[in-house]
């Protein structure tokens, strides 16, 4: 089942993905929510890659995770790649 649905954080996500790759954030998402420790961790790097340090910085407490200091990056393409075969995995039969 996962983490509960934070609507707000659903909108948060919605603003974003006009700015933002929209399929990449709708995945990120789903996997930030879900039960998956690995997809999770996947989305939050992914999201660390993407969004700006003043906001990742104001949305991680949100999302239940402490603020974390830079890591080194794997890149974007990479990490949206893990998520797709994740969630494509995790489809209902």
């Amino acid at each position: 089942s996962g983490i509960e649905v934070d609507y707000g954080l659903e909108h948060v996500f919605t603003l974003l993905s006009l700015v933002l790759d929209r399929d990449a954030l709708r995945l990120s998402f789903r996997a930030v929510f879900s039960s998956d420790r690995e997809m999770r961790g996947t989305a939050l790097e992914y999201l660390e890659n993407v969004l700006p340090e003043p906001l990742r910085q104001g949305l991680w407490p949100r999302l239940g995770e402490a603020p974390t200091a830079p890591r080194r990056r794997r890149p974007g393409d990479k990490l949206l790649a893990e998520l797709e075969r994740g969630i494509a995995g995790r489809a209902p039969r």
